[in-house]
């Protein structure tokens, strides 16, 4: 059965034969439709739906029009104005069907046909104009949640981009190494834009340096918020209290992290850590001093590999 919401709008017929034009009004009729337009031209067809706000349910379009009309009229119906239709043929011409091959309509009525056939090939028709309706607002629907995900995603990586420039602002210049030592390297390649990763160093006087290799736990943003607050207790450590002695460092440190996170909390087991490499490098005296927490010490000596563990 057709919706009766559909039976309430008009359905256009367009069949340059007469009598075939009002054996299909008669037909639709009988199925309950109540506003039927009858066109002999494609061109009569086309002014009413410019001049009318009333949508109409559906189109049958007679494929035998002349000057391929038909083809014309099927682009117009659905390109500008959004109507489904179905062709009518007698099926005199097999090329009929050829010429309008790349049209896609939403059914073909043969001519002459019976009433139940003709309302089968009718009710098929608006079966699928529903069906296409429901896969049009689902499509839509799915758009939206692109865009709704596109646009999350998009901040989500601008707030990690604008973490990552904190991150990498905290950690100190090449430059401060390159006043004391002439060769060295510094690789930082974090699993993602941004990581719990990150080096520092501290210049105690002209021939005394600090410098620490520090994994946090976590990755991304959680793992760079931990960086920042051992970063900050590193230099709260040396710059406000002077200590300068890898281990008393990592002992003070590891007692600042503990309490900084069993006051947020209340477990020490929860608490994030870290694996940290301190060395103080005494350049007059050719003394490395260093203290770990699962980071070892690679000493390379007359050319033998030595691994020192904190």
């Amino acid at each position: 059965m057709v919706k009766a919401s559909f039976l309430n709008n008009p359905v256009i017929i367009v069949d340059s034969r007469e009598i075939d034009l009002r054996t299909l009004e008669s037909q639709i009729s009988d199925m309950g439709f109540t506003n039927i337009l009858c066109y002999t031209k494609a061109e009569e067809c086309l002014t009413f739906l410019r001049g009318k706000k009333t949508r109409a349910a559906m189109a049958i379009v007679d494929i035998a029009l002349p000057d391929e009309s038909a083809v014309d009229l099927a682009d117009k119906l659905m390109n500008h104005y959004r109507l489904p239709f179905v062709f009518s043929s007698r099926m005199e011409d097999a090329n009929e069907l050829k010429k309008v091959h790349d049209t896609i309509p939403f059914g073909i009525i043969t001519k002459p046909s019976d009433q139940a056939l003709m309302e089968f090939s009718i009710e098929s028709a608006f079966t699928l104009i529903e069906l296409r309706r429901l896969l049009t607002i689902k499509n839509e629907d799915l758009g939206r949640a692109n865009r709704i995900v596109a646009k999350q995603k998009s901040d989500l990586i601008e707030s990690i981009e604008s973490a990552r420039d904190i991150h990498n602002a905290i950690l100190p210049k090449p430059e401060g190494f390159r006043h004391h030592v002439s060769e060295f390297f510094i690789m930082n390649h974090p699993k993602s834009v941004i990581g719990g990763d990150f080096f520092w160093h501290y210049e105690i006087d002209s021939y005394n340096i600090l410098f620490a290799l520090v994994d946090c736990t976590g990755h991304a943003i959680s793992g760079s918020l931990i960086s920042i607050l051992a970063n900050d207790n590193l230099n709260r450590i040396v710059c406000d209290f002077e200590v300068t002695e890898p281990a008393d460092i990592y002992w003070l440190i590891d007692r600042q992290m503990l309490e900084t996170n069993k006051s947020e909390s209340n477990s020490l087991e929860a608490a994030p850590g870290m694996e940290i490499l301190l060395c103080n490098l005494d350049l007059k005296k050719r003394r490395l001093r260093f203290s770990g927490a699962r980071r070892p010490v690679y000493l390379i000596r007359d050319s033998k590999l030595e691994i020192h563990i904190g």
